[in-house]
């Protein structure tokens, strides 16, 4: 005869925040575990105690990816508020879906895990940061910061491509205590975001995005990083109007920064398609020399006042419908559309784990099992890889 499973009592304001910070709603939950949505309602309100079977909590546990332990708790743990939402909204639902919402709570984890491994190994988390504000000339801004980077990185440069910048650029933000995340979001959703309320900060960025685009979001949200304000945005003209000027100059340090004006104004080709009135092509000219988007060096050259803002909105919309033109023809002949680029740049073993949290992150978790402050197992759980990985990367650093 077999016995039915035990039923846990779950505090209502628990049930509560694990519904509100996974983002699945009632009628979701109610499909998930076979009860009547009014019940998961009732739950959700606070007017009844959820009382549900341990087999149900279990489903509940992989459904909002929580541990089972996080059900048992008395009161809901107190955790830093969301960023700001400073994206398109355009009639979508009001919030972040469920899958953005995990894309945050797994970058909170990283942040606290990251700090934990540096403490361990007695290295400062501070991060060395002048701080600005949007009446700051986000153009001296910008060449200030390259300048304390000390990094040439130039698109003519010999192996030079966009993934590589990336990589790169990666690496000199997490010697300045900032960690660079890169993973899927829901296309539309975000093209990234920035967390500032923990020693060690975190820019994440969308691995759906082309490769020139999420070079240019890492800087977006460096800019947001140096005001201090840590958001949620896709870097669209339609942003809400209220945080417009925000926007405006996070995209002006980004440009700056990744094609600084005296290059620009030294470049051959820039000035001589400028001198033929092919704007177009000057902009090509700044893609080609710097590795950002021809969009980008068309609001580059806009914001050094090469152009007018209608000669702006004509290029943008004439580069917009080739792109999708293009898109389209790769889709008629693969079936599918074409990433930008390919390819990967740092250790190759776990690409995923490296491509997702960075060198620097694995190392960090390497020197820290080799000194003993963590174990393998620990080691596993913390770059989510399998054990076969993680012995990869135990050989590559002697560990």
């Amino acid at each position: 005869m077999s016995r039915s499973a035990p039923n846990v009592v779950i505090a209502p304001d628990v049930f509560r925040w694990l519904c509100g910070s996974s983002g699945f709603t009632p009628s979701d939950i109610s499909k998930k575990i076979g009860v009547s949505e009014r019940v998961v309602q009732s739950w959700c309100e606070g007017t009844h105690k959820p009382v549900v079977p341990l087999t149900k909590v279990e489903h509940l546990a992989d459904m909002f990816k929580r541990p089972l332990a996080a059900f048992l708790l008395a009161n809901p743990p107190e955790e830093p508020q969301l960023p700001k939402d400073f994206r398109r909204h355009h009639g979508a639902e009001p919030g972040y879906s469920k899958e953005l919402l995990l894309v945050i709570r797994k970058a909170r984890r990283i942040q606290e895990i990251h700090h934990e491994l540096t403490e361990n190994l007695h290295i400062s988390s501070q991060v060395p940061l002048k701080i600005r504000t949007i009446k700051d000339d986000p153009e001296k801004a910008a060449q200030e910061e390259r300048e304390r980077s000390g990094l040439l990185i130039y698109g003519d440069t010999p192996g030079m491509t966009p993934v590589k910048a990336f990589e790169i650029w990666r690496g000199w933000l997490e010697s300045q205590n900032i960690s660079v995340l890169k993973t899927t979001m829901p296309a539309g959703d975000a093209r990234g975001f920035s967390l500032t309320d923990g020693e060690l900060y975190v820019i994440v960025v969308n691995s759906a995005d082309a490769d020139r685009a999420r070079l240019f979001t890492l800087f977006h949200e460096y800019a947001h990083i140096l005001l201090n304000i840590p958001v949620i945005c896709n870097q669209g003209e339609d942003d809400l109007k209220e945080y417009a000027p925000i926007e405006r100059w996070c995209n002006h340090f980004a440009g700056a920064f990744l094609a600084p004006r005296e290059d620009i104004e030294n470049n051959a080709g820039v000035r001589q398609a400028l001198a033929s009135g092919n704007y177009l092509r000057a902009a090509g000219s700044i893609r080609k020399q710097f590795l950002i988007s021809d969009e980008a060096g068309l609001m580059r050259l806009l914001t050094l006042k090469q152009i007018s803002s209608s000669q702006f909105i004509q290029g943008r919309e004439k580069l917009r419908e080739d792109f999708a033109l293009r898109e389209a023809k790769k889709k008629q002949v693969t079936g599918q559309a074409g990433d930008e680029e390919k390819g990967g740049f740092g250790i190759r073993l776990d690409k995923n784990c490296v491509a997702e949290k960075g060198a620097g992150y694995v190392s960090l978790v390497m020197e820290n099992v080799r000194k003993g402050h963590i174990s393998s197992s620990d080691a596993l759980d913390y770059l989510d890889v399998k054990l076969r990985h993680l012995e990869k990367f135990q050989e590559s650093t002697g560990v």
